[in-house]
């Protein structure tokens, strides 16, 4: 009996209109962008907390994590730009990174396509990502 709720079995690619992915690095790569995400919205709260208190340490936590976010999220939109086929897109994405509400958006609309992809293969998409 089959479980409906299970992955699919199947190699890790496969071909959906004549584009063959590799559903593991997607996923992979999603979780990276995922975190990117989450890094991005915890960062604006921190900034204006720590501000409050000192405006050196403020500006100290928000480059830090600033950083942490472009690290983050440069892998992600790299890899999941390669796994998915987008290779300019992901190259302007990682571009954006440097501004403000340009990654945030640029890093939204990648998530997008790769839930997408893995929801139209069988897979299921969680908070952080497909499940392989």
């Amino acid at each position: 009996m089959n479980n409906p709720y299970t992955a699919p079995e199947t190699q890790g690619t496969s071909n959906i209109s004549g584009i063959t992915y590799d559903y593991q690095k997607i996923a992979k790569y999603q979780r990276f962008v995922n975190i990117a995400v989450l890094l991005n919205l915890l960062a604006i709260p921190l900034f204006l907390g720590f501000s409050s208190i000192s405006p050196d340490f403020g500006g100290f936590i928000a480059l830090a994590f600033f950083g942490l976010t472009i690290g983050v999220g440069f892998i992600g939109v790299i890899g999941l730009g390669r796994a998915l086929k987008k290779g300019f897109l992901s190259v302007i994405i990682a571009l954006g990174l440097f501004t403000g509400i340009f990654g945030f958006l640029g890093l939204l609309l990648l998530n997008s396509s790769a839930s997408k992809v893995l929801r139209n293969a069988g897979y299921k998409v969680g908070f952080l990502g497909g499940k392989v």
